[in-house]
């Protein structure tokens, strides 16, 4: 037990980056104090978002208290929290368990690989916690306080939430490691690895969507309205059809302590303990393999004829090609990469989609009524999908990372003989191409739902356009303070906060011109003259930044020296 708990303690200095963290260095230097003024408004900025979450639970545990369902607001959580920590938990089990690099310094080191897999997984439930608790101690608080439940209830949801993200991290772990194993052949090996965690992503997204339609049609049920007044344990019980934890869940957190709470309670952590334990013993028994036969990559030789090798050689590329084709490779080679970077960009028009065509109505409106409110407001439509894109562009961490995912050859960027311009423009058509995946899901997905007028595509152009400068302000961010010393690839990412800066300076930006749009709406200018000026003002901006972007990347590679 020792072992895994300076094994764990190792992990978190790392990932926490603790070992940079000096107090008296960052009050002297003045570049650091803006870095952490600036992180401290982000604590702020969330802060905000924080009670409107806190708010919005006060309303539904209000409504379902009126609805006789008193425990379901805990269950319906819990739901929601189990489902967003296995996906989340899918580029951070492959990070740390297969692209850290202190794996094979352990693996060479006299440790079991049991005490390896139970530190990682220990220290990847310690960031779970952080979020658990920020989700589920409103929950509790504001449903005990309702309830007027007594100190055992509160003892009770300490046990679990303490249980809480084990099962679904563990469940994770033990698809990651058996996928890890399969394709752990070939020189394709992390593509494929990557297309299986887009695959294992839509499943789980997938099955919730299941959950939520079979919950309509069950509400639809003209008996539903009845069974709620008589049986308070309604919906626990049909959510329970899909994921009997919650159920558990939602039955061990009654306000009245009775032998049923306490059955469901050992339930939940029987449950949970028996996922942890399957986890343990498939990655003690497949995990060593997986990570040694990932190393070993068959490859063809191909033996080129002296034509063949003239015409190779003789091939030219402008640098921004190099600089594009180096970064994709890297992007597809790299499934932490390639499942943040351009997650978002294929998840979410899945979703949407998903949303249309499996569902007939949403809360209320049926895909009819949407088409007509569609073709009686189509240059407003337009605007917003305007700005749909532009934020999609602003969440994506493409750009802002851009220089961070290098991390240790950061030096080879700033030797090569190229320039900043085409540095600017190699490294924007990577986060570009993501903007066109996500044009094109869209597109189709939309149109799925409702037909489109052509006058939408401009819309979709003009989105396309205003990604430009929200990209160009995160590649700004990402080189004036880029994150080079990472240990796996998931802090150069998810970690970065370079990434959560750009996405509230794309925030900024469509906030502005969101704002100018709706002020020219407002006065009831011609949807022609207020396109024209917003792509105006696009092209004004990007000019700027670009002009900004240029100069700093010319004096940070002098300055940055690893």
């Amino acid at each position: 037990m020792r072992e895994v708990l300076r094994l764990t303690k190792v992990g978190l200095i790392n990932g926490f980056n603790l070992q940079g963290l000096n107090l008296k260095k960052i009050l002297q230097d003045k570049k650091q104090l803006l870095k952490y003024i600036g992180y401290l408004v982000l604590v702020v900025f969330f802060v905000v978002l924080y009670v409107g979450y806190i708010k919005f639970i006060e309303q539904i545990t209000a409504g379902f208290i009126s609805l006789n369902q008193e425990t379901y607001t805990n269950a319906l959580v819990y739901n929601l929290l189990s489902i967003l920590i296995f996906i989340f938990g899918i580029p951070y089990i492959m990070a740390y368990f297969y692209f850290s690099r202190d794996t094979e310094m352990l693996l060479a080191l006299p440790i079991k690989p049991r005490n390896i897999v139970l530190s990682k997984f220990i220290m990847l439930t310690l960031f779970e916690y952080i979020l658990v608790f920020l989700m589920m101690i409103p929950v509790v608080v504001i449903s005990g306080s309702a309830l007027h439940a007594g100190v055992s209830y509160y003892l009770i949801a300490l046990i679990v939430i303490g249980m809480i993200p084990i099962a679904p991290l563990a469940l994770c772990g033990i698809i990651i490691i058996l996928l890890s194993r399969i394709t752990n052949l070939g020189s394709k090996k992390n593509l494929i690895r990557g297309i299986f965690l887009f695959a294992v992503t839509f499943s789980a997204i997938g099955i919730q969507m299941y959950i939520q339609k079979h919950a309509m049609d069950i509400e639809q049920n003209q008996n539903f309205i009845m069974e709620l007044i008589t049986n308070n344990q309604s919906m626990i019980n049909m959510l329970g059809d899909a994921n009997p934890f919650a159920k558990w869940l939602g039955n061990a957190l009654d306000p009245m302590v009775t032998t049923g709470s306490i059955v469901s309670l050992l339930y939940f952590c029987i449950g949970n303990l028996l996922i942890f334990a399957l986890f343990i013993l498939v990655g003690e028994k497949i995990y060593l393999g997986s990570i040694i036969g990932g190393h070993e990559v068959a490859t063809k030789k191909k033996q080129l004829s002296d034509e063949a090798f003239n015409r190779e050689i003789s091939k030219g590329n402008r640098p921004y090609m190099a600089i594009f084709k180096t970064d994709m490779i890297t992007m597809f080679k790299t499934p932490i990469y390639l499942f943040n970077c351009f997650g978002v960009v294929i998840i979410l028009p899945v979703i949407l989609t998903f949303s249309f065509v499996t569902g007939s109505q949403m809360e209320g409106l049926s895909i009819h009524l949407l088409q007509d409110i569609y073709n009686n407001n189509t240059q407003l439509a337009g605007f917003i999908l305007t700005g749909a894109i532009m934020l999609t562009g602003a969440m994506t961490p493409i750009a802002p990372t851009t220089f961070s995912r290098e991390g240790k050859y950061f030096w080879i960027s700033r030797v090569i003989p190229v320039s900043a311009k085409e540095h600017i423009i190699g490294r924007s058509m990577t986060a570009m191409v993501a903007q066109l995946c996500l044009v094109l899901m869209l597109i189709i997905g939309l149109n799925i739902a409702i037909a489109l007028d052509m006058s939408t595509y401009y819309y979709i152009a003009l989105g396309l356009l205003g990604s430009i400068p929200i990209i160009l302000s995160g590649m700004l961010i990402d080189i004036e303070k880029p994150l080079l010393n990472w240990t796996n690839p998931q802090r150069a990412v998810k970690q970065n906060m370079n990434a959560v800066f750009g996405m509230l300076a794309g925030l900024l930006i469509v906030a502005v011109l969101g704002g100018l749009t709706f002020l020219m709406l407002q006065a009831a200018m011609n949807h022609v003259l207020i396109f024209i000026a917003v792509v105006i003002l696009m092209i004004v901006l990007t000019v700027m930044v670009y002009k900004v972007l240029e100069k700093r990347i010319r004096i940070r590679f002098i300055e940055i020296n690893m």
